[in-house]
């Protein structure tokens, strides 16, 4: 079991490399992305989980940010860190819908990749601009970014929708 330290120590890695990673993104980083991957290495009291615990989870979205060039680049920066990640951290990109074939076919692992919405509707159907759990799970797209409070806001998306949501999520 970690320390209080070591927890405080590990949170605080997550917490500066998911603020650098979506500076990247947003363009307002002052530093390549390239160099974000000193911040992937762990502090010396920071252990690895030990096999059976839990993984860190970082999550990058990407809204609807970049052109199919600025995506690109930033998967190709990406891939240049990947053998840096450490074993106990997953780290899902959300790109946004119209990239995410692109940045899944490209991206190396371990980055995953992961859909930024899904329809609550049926498995297919007359829903026109909708993306179904069903569609995603056929591009092996195991991650999904629900009850975001941009389409909560925004959108007026409700708990009972993203709720439903949830649940066609799950069933796929």
């Amino acid at each position: 079991m970690q320390s209080a330290r070591e927890y405080i120590s590990t949170h605080e890695l997550k917490s500066e490399l998911t603020k650098a990673v979506q500076e990247c993104v947003d363009k307002r980083s002052p530093r390549p992305l390239s160099t974000i991957a000193a911040l992937l290495t762990p502090a010396p009291q920071v252990a690895p989980a030990p096999a059976g615990r839990q993984r860190f989870f970082i999550g990058g979205n990407w809204k609807c940010a970049g052109s199919r060039a600025s995506i690109v680049a930033l998967v190709e920066e990406l891939n240049g860190i990947a053998s840096q990640i450490p074993s106990d951290v997953e780290v899902v990109i959300f790109p946004s819908m119209l990239h995410l074939d692109l940045v899944s076919r490209t991206l190396h692992p371990p980055f995953v990749v992961g859909a930024q919405n899904c329809g609550d509707v049926g498995p297919l159907g007359d829903y026109t601009g909708c993306v179904t759990a069903r569609m995603l799970a056929d591009y092996r797209v195991s991650w999904v970014l629900l009850g975001h409070s941009d389409r909560r806001n925004m959108l007026g998306e409700s708990s009972k929708l993203i709720a439903d949501k949830c649940a066609a999520a799950l069933k796929e």
